[in-house]
Parts: C-alpha cells; sequence; structure tokens
C-alpha cells in the first residue's frame, strides 16, 4: 500500500511565529512538499509585530497552516517591571499554578478541547493517515495521544526532554505536578507508533526511562537547508593580532561571564577582538562593551552571506545544554565556517574537538586563551565529518521512512 500523501504536522510556534520552535519542522514541512506530500500545519495564530526569519521557506502550495487561538495570557512570558505588569503577572501566575494539575507554563493548557476537535477535522476532512506532533509545548503530544484510535500513525518529537528536564519552569514544580507532567508524558510515549527526537543524548535518556518502548525511539538529527547556505569559497589565515567573531540566535542564560572574561581580554592585552551579535534577544547579555555590536535577526540566506565575513563562528552554551548538539552547528558546518564553541566539557565540546570543526575552550580558560600567543592566527580548519548526512534532503528521506 502506498503512503499517504497528506500529513498533519502540528507545531505551536510555527513561522511565522519568530520563536525558534518551528524551525525545525518549518525545514520538514518544506522538503516533504518538495518530495510531493500535501502538509497541513496546526500551529499558533501569530498576530505579532515581528516576522519569524523562517517564514519564505513555506510558501509551497503544497504547505498549508491551520490555526489554533491563543487563549494563554501573553504577560507570563515576560519579564514585567512596571508596577502594574507585576500585578498581572502575579495574579495569572496564581490563577495558572492553582487551574493546572501540572505545569502551569504549558501554552495549551486551555486549547484541549479545541485542539482535539480541529485535529479530528483535518484527519477526517482529509484523510490523514500520519500525525507528527512537536513539543514544547508538551501537553500537544498528549492530546493527541488520548485521540490515537482515529490516527493510523502517531509520530510524536520531543525537541527537549519534557519531564526529565528543567527547561520550562520543570525544575521549579512541586512534586504532585511533576508527577501529572510524567503521566502525560508516559502515555504520549505508550500510545504513539513512533518517538523521535535530535540529539543522541536525548535518545539514550528516553530509552533509559522507557525501556519496553525502547524500539519506538528513533533518532532523527537536527539539520541544515542547503538552499539556505552558500558555503565560504577559503578560510584566510588571520596573522593579525585581531579576531572577529559572529554570534547568531539565541544568547543563553548563564553565559553572561564568559563575555565579561573576552571583555576582559581585550583591556589586559592589545587584542583587538569584535563580536557582531545577530539574533533577538541581548537582554541576556548584561555587559556592555564597545566591541560588541548588536544587529537584529536575519533571514538564512542573508545570515549566511554575511557570516563569511567572520573569522569563527561564537558559540558559547551553558551546562545545561552541554550535550544537546542544535541546528547551529550543522549550519555553520557547512557553511565553511569555524566554530569557537566556549563551555564545559559534554558533547558539545567532544564534538568540535573529534569532528575538528573549530576550537573549544574551557570557561575557567577564556581569559589565559584570548591574552596568550593568539593560537586563532594560526588555525587551519580542515573539519572531519560527513556533513551531507544532515542536510534536511537527505533527513527528510528518513522521516518519510516513518510515514505509512
Amino acid at each position: 500500500m502506498s503512503k499517504s500523501k497528506d500529513i498533519l504536522i502540528v507545531n505551536y510556534g510555527f513561522p511565522p511565529n519568530p520563536g525558534v520552535g518551528g524551525r525545525r519542522w518549518a525545514f520538514f514541512a518544506k522538503h516533504l512538499a518538495k518530495k510531493g506530500y500535501k502538509v497541513h500545519v496546526l500551529c499558533n495564530e501569530y498576530k505579532g509585530d515581528l516576522e519569524s526569519v523562517y517564514v519564505d521557506i513555506i510558501t509551497d502550495n503544497n504547505i498549508q497552516l491551520h490555526w489554533l487561538p491563543n487563549f494563554y495570557p501573553s504577560i507570563v512570558n515576560t519579564h514585567p517591571h512596571t508596577i502594574l505588569d507585576k500585578i498581572k503577572y502575579r495574579f495569572w501566575d496564581f490563577i495558572l499554578t492553582n487551574y493546572s494539575k501540572g505545569s502551569p507554563y504549558d501554552k495549551t493548557l486551555f486549547l484541549k478541547s479545541r485542539i482535539k476537535k480541529t485535529g479530528l477535522q483535518l484527519i477526517e476532512l482529509y484523510n490523514i493517515q500520519n500525525v507528527i506532533v512537536t513539543g514544547a509545548p508538551f501537553r500537544l503530544l498528549y492530546y493527541f495521544a488520548e485521540i490515537k484510535p482515529n490516527i493510523s500513525n502517531l509520530i510524536i518529537d520531543f525537541r527537549d526532554p519534557w519531564s526529565w528536564g528543567d527547561l520550562y519552569g520543570f525544575k521549579d514544580l512541586n512534586i504532585k505536578k511533576k508527577t501529572f507532567e510524567k503521566k502525560m508524558e508516559s502515555f504520549a510515549i505508550e500510545k504513539a507508533d513512533v518517538v523521535l527526537t535530535p540529539v543522541g543524548k536525548m535518545h539514550s535518556e528516553l530509552e533509559d526511562l522507557y525501556p519496553v518502548w525502547s524500539s519506538k525511539i528513533k533518532l532523527l538529527a537536527h539539520g541544515f537547508d542547503k538552499e539556505n547556505i552558500v558555503p565560504r569559497e577559503k578560510n584566510t589565515k588571520n596573522k593579525k593580532k585581531s579576531l572577529n567573531l559572529i554570534y547568531i540566535g539565541t544568547i543563553y542564560d548563564g553565559v553572561n561571564n564568559y563575555f565579561e572574561e573576552i571583555a576582559r581580554a581585550t583591556k589586559a592585552n592589545n587584542v583587538d577582538i569584535k563580536i557582531a551579535f545577530f539574533g533577538s534577544n541581548k537582554n541576556n547579555l548584561s555587559i556592555s562593551n564597545s566591541s560588541f555590536t548588536f544587529h537584529p535577526p536575519l533571514k538564512p540566506k542573508d545570515l549566511f552571506i554575511q557570516i563569511q565575513k567572520y573569522d569563527f563562528c561564537l558559540m558559547m552554551y551553558p551546562d545545561r545544554i552541554k550535550d544537546y548538539i542544535s541546528t547551529k552547528f550543522y549550519e555553520v558546518i557547512y557553511s565553511k565556517t569555524p566554530i569557537l564553541g566556549i563551555g564545559n566539557d559534554g558533547k558539545i565540546s567532544q564534538f568540535i574537538k573529534t569532528k575538528k570543526v573549530g576550537i573549544h575552550i574551557q570557561p575557567s580558560s577564556i581569559l589565559e586563551t584570548f591574552t596568550s600567543e593568539f593560537p586563532f592566527s594560526t588555525y587551519q580548519h580542515e573539519p572531519e565529518i560527513d556533513i551531507e548526512k544532515y542536510s534536511f534532503d537527505q533527513l527528510t528521506d528518513q522521516l518519510i521512512a516513518f510515514l505509512k
């Protein structure tokens, strides 16, 4: 029997939503559409001023968006500063905490009946056999597990850890709420036909947590889109005592002191270090330095033209994600830009060193490294990695193998 050509992807923060939560499945949607599939996407209706830099990649006529209303109070996703905002925040935090049996921070908290009803309507209307649901928000996985009798093939995708992680406020939940989240997670995994995760660390964690269902847990890696990246022709060695770095994407909480150390190095030694930031959350960086410049997010093609102007792509990561290799790594590697990674030892540091895709520095060695003999000037970029297997074209073929 041939595989059904209509697919439903459920991704709350899908473009035009500007968050990064929709990037992975936007690229998969693009490449599924290119391979002849009709992709229906159930996502949050976004009405903000900022638009995703990835919105252009989902313009194919075979990608159709279906909207969910936004009933979650936006004030909870902010850091309130005014007295009025603080009052609103505390009010909604109290309401959500007491209303929810699990995490009060799941944006689909009030959408259970709407999501299930809309999902069932789409499945029936378009005769959909394959439903792919990605979290966070994680309740989405649970809602579709509840309607599994109506789904021929349910694929759930963990972009981040659910009950076993400390993101999305999980580390602050009480035991009762954590237990409730764990039950939803277990139920979703039990009912799913396939469980996907993008990084090896999460894959092994899930297998350890759910050995009885380990056979359905699969690795579908993060990837890059060749059409958005023009690799640089050659890497010229920088023999001057200067360094031009580019930082793209999220500035993570917990790395501010890393930047402080680099700023100290620029003062402690006659080293000309410049860092250009291309992203939207510069408020996470409290340090001010004339060598640090901030730029708005760019669309992928424009970003990877810009990246060619820099010596290294700077990647700083706190301990909580030191084992999680993100999409950004594969994109930068394909662009033939060396990576300068700063963080404690983990899967990322091991990846950088063994694949020879750049230089790795321990946080405790930042000042010493940047004020020593300046090893960046003699760096030879000769990666040892089969980067082609991480292209979305090849990854989509892997995904299609899971479809019915």
